[in-house]
């Protein structure tokens, strides 16, 4: 069969999918399900015409809240962020970025998220200063001068968000950066002495990545001696690609077109001098193409973060081990949520490429089915990345046999803790 006029492709696993210009979608390959939705579960060796899109353009989103948040679809002036560098050019972006809101995105918890991310960007940025070659030892006076100016532009820049018209919901971080223009690897020292930075974190960026120490990390793991912290990035391995289960691909316009998802991989090692308690978080560059589904794997090739920060346009992650980890599409194909929402749909697929939820199996997510106590407390503790190898249980329910373990063993929370996750989630739904 020869398809003309095709306009997009695209693929799952065992099943295709194609848009030709004429509005017509076609789908073909493991129909199982039902996720070629032609209203039959028959495999389909070629393509087969579907009325999905008419469907679809007849019925709402399925969005819980009946549209999508506007604050999500903000241009925010990221292009500002790197020509700060004083107070009035940090503030001067942010009040770019608030007159680039509507009023609706200016009450959206989405977009209040999202021009606080901006004006903490803008805040690091004029309290940051730039260091030559691929080593840096930082000790409290170096910090000094900078995070008087962070705790300074910080202030102005929540008032500056008040009073165009942003409820802001969190302080912004008075944040401190250390820049260099050296990707290829970078020592980091943090001497003992930072521990009394009134900072609230301490960043130090490459144009590849860059890692941040909390002020009460470093209060926790630098003490007594010099924390050091090696990364080395960017390495790239030769693309690699897969190949949906449709042998000799798509014929376009008589000629054989074969379909691959691109599997391009970066790696960095990081290490650390010794054990540490408390979490770094490192932002490394996504690779091409879409970073929502990216994710950032530890060495077994378990995901252990992967938020997209749109300002920095990286991927962000908590660690403290010392290994190697990859940046790379972490995408999954549930085959049992073809029916549900667009939302949830999205949703499950996100949260499942950062690692977050599993499926019931490989292919399969069983959306329909009751949530456990272990698995809600796995799901709470890999999103605060606070799931501690070393933790140990004082329930007698729980062994160490089980898979929900660790998870159930780090969920040690104060009634303080456990308020903010409520109100942070409050303000997300109401």
């Amino acid at each position: 069969m020869v398809m003309d006029n095709v306009i997009s492709v695209s693929a799952g696993a065992g099943y295709n999918l194609a848009i030709t210009s004429d509005d017509n979608f076609w789908v073909w390959g493991d129909n199982s399900f039902g996720q070629l939705g032609d209203g039959s579960t028959s495999d389909r060796l070629t393509p087969v015409a579907t009325t999905l899109l008419s469907q679809l353009s007849q019925q709402p989103l399925g969005y819980i809240y009946d549209t999508p948040d506007s604050g999500a679809s903000i241009d925010f002036p990221t292009h500002l962020l790197p020509g700060i560098t004083d107070r009035d050019s940090a503030l001067a972006a942010i009040r770019a970025a608030t007159d680039a809101m509507t009023d609706e995105q200016k009450q959206s918890a989405t977009g209040i998220d999202l021009v606080t991310l901006f004006a903490g960007e803008a805040v690091s940025q004029a309290a940051s200063t730039t260091f030559t070659g691929d080593s840096i030892t930082i000790n409290q006076s170096d910090v000094q001068s900078l995070q008087a100016t962070a705790a300074n532009v910080a202030a102005a820049a929540e008032q500056t968000l008040r009073s165009g018209g942003v409820a802001i919901q969190r302080e912004i971080p008075a944040d401190v950066k250390f820049r260099t223009g050296s990707s290829a690897s970078v020592t980091i020292t943090i001497d003992p002495s930072v521990a009394a930075t009134t900072a609230d974190s301490i960043r130090v960026e490459t144009p590849g990545y860059a890692v941040s120490f909390l002020a009460d990390a470093i209060r926790s793991d630098v003490s007594d001696t010099p924390l050091v912290v090696t990364i080395t990035g960017g390495a790239t391995a030769a693309a690699e690609f897969r190949r949906p289960n449709i042998e000799g691909g798509v014929s376009l316009n008589t000629r054989t077109v074969p379909i691959f998802i691109s599997l391009e991989e970066r790696t960095y090692s990081i290490t650390f001098n010794r054990p540490v308690e408390e979490n770094v978080k490192v932002s490394l560059s996504p690779v091409p193409g879409d970073p929502t589904f990216q994710a950032i794997l530890n060495s077994s090739g378990d995901p252990v973060g992967g938020k997209f920060n749109p300002m920095t346009n990286k991927l962000e992650a908590n660690i403290k081990d010392s290994d190697t980890y990859t940046v790379k599409d972490n995408r999954k194909d549930f085959t049992d949520i073809a029916n549900k929402s667009q939302e949830m749909q999205h949703a499950i697929n996100v949260l499942a490429s950062k690692g977050i939820i599993t499926g019931a199996t490989a292919t399969t997510f069983a959306p329909d089915n009751p949530i456990t106590r272990a698995e809600v407390t796995a799901l709470i503790m890999r999103t605060l990345s606070r799931i501690d190898p070393n933790a140990d249980s004082s329930f007698t329910d729980v062994r160490r046999s089980d898979w929900f373990f660790l998870a159930v063993s780090s969920a040690t929370m104060t009634r303080g803790d456990a308020a903010i996750v409520l109100y942070r989630m409050f303000m997300k739904i109401w």
